[in-house]
């Protein structure tokens, strides 16, 4: 569902599909679209786990060593 931290992950119909919170018939057609096309199911799988390794421990560590690098360097 387009929750605010889903909508912050997932780019709808990139990545995944979103659909409006407690919208059930919404939630439903999105299931149900992805059981009938294998291509837009596999299509969305494929990027979303290339997308994820923007979220890799590897990336993570990266980030907070470039933070407090330049946090030293700036006193």
């Amino acid at each position: 569902t387009a929750t605010e931290g889903a909508q912050e992950i997932i780019e709808n119909k990139e990545t995944g599909l979103l659909v409006p919170v407690k919208d059930i018939e919404k939630l439903a057609e999105a299931i149900a679209a992805l059981l009938e096309n294998a291509e837009q199911r596999n299509g969305l799988g494929t990027r979303a786990r290339e997308d994820v390794q923007r979220f890799s421990l590897e990336r993570m560590v990266e980030s907070v060593e470039r933070v407090y690098t330049d946090a030293m360097s700036s006193r």
